[in-house]
């Protein structure tokens, strides 16, 4: 078979080891219908993307080589597998999770490490396909699923990693966690939106606002997602979210 220039304008291509992860946002769709044309609903809808691009930037600014892909409500993060990133790369995906959640979106993703080629123009490779198989058919709930068929992931022990049911999967929504993570900055047109959204009164910056607080404002989101789910699945997985919330606020309820 011969190939013409099109198919060889590339010449060789080889992956790259590094660490993938696949993530969607859960509801996009049933949000960008809800917005409808509301210049206002629209805006925060394009939040998130700007969310994630600010964190890969965060993280290229630490790591050469850092890539970011999004299309629809998937993205696609990487960066080149070195052991000392792995938990910088788990952590700067639970900043998304919390920050996607204070917007009142919530995630359901997995993340490994193995060969891909990710660049500007695009990405593909068996890591990917493993990180979407972990995010579409595992992961079930709002959590980022961690690859256990990865030694290097097992050696990780954070606050901000757990466990269920024999998988480990990255969760933010813990007041140690929250914590340490809003302690420089809190931006207040966040907060202001949050508030507007989730109906609670999350005091603006500069006044203290507590781990507590924040939590708790996650969780009356995790309610009212709740009170709308009209759907089983939909219902399934914000009740996991809020059984593993409600305890670390003292709260002996839980759903069903």
């Amino acid at each position: 078979m011969v190939m013409d220039e099109s198919e060889l304008q590339y010449g060789e291509l080889s992956y790259e080891r590094r660490i993938v992860a696949y993530f969607d946002v859960l509801g996009w769709r049933s949000e960008i219908e809800q917005a409808a044309n509301d210049p206002r609903r629209i805006a925060r809808i394009a939040m998130v993307p700007q969310l994630f691009r600010r964190t890969i930037s965060g993280m290229a600014g630490q790591v050469s080589g850092a890539h970011l892909t999004s299309f629809s409500d998937s993205v696609i993060v990487s960066i080149p597998y070195e052991a000392d990133r792995l938990q910088l790369s788990l952590e700067g995906l639970a900043k998304i999770q919390l920050g996607t959640a204070f917007a009142g979106f919530w995630l359901r993703g997995g993340i490994t490490i193995g060969p891909l080629v990710h660049n500007e123009v695009f990405v593909f490779g068996p890591a990917l396909n493993r990180a979407h198989e972990l995010e579409s058919k595992i992961a079930k709930y709002p959590r980022i699923l961690i690859d256990r068929d990865i030694e290097e992931f097992s050696k990780i022990e954070t606050d901000f990693v757990h466990s269920d049911a024999g998988w480990r999967f990255t969760d933010p929504f813990n007041m140690t966690f929250i914590d340490r993570a809003v302690r420089a900055h809190v931006d207040s047109a966040l907060i202001a939106r949050f508030n507007e959204r989730a109906n609670t009164t999350i005091p603006p910056v500069p006044a203290r606002v507590t781990s507590e607080l924040l939590l708790s404002a996650v969780l009356q989101r995790v309610e009212g997602e709740l009170k709308n789910a009209s759907r089983p699945k939909d219902r399934e997985k914000h009740v996991w979210l809020f059984n593993r919330i409600a305890p670390r606020l003292g709260l002996a309820r839980r759903m069903g």
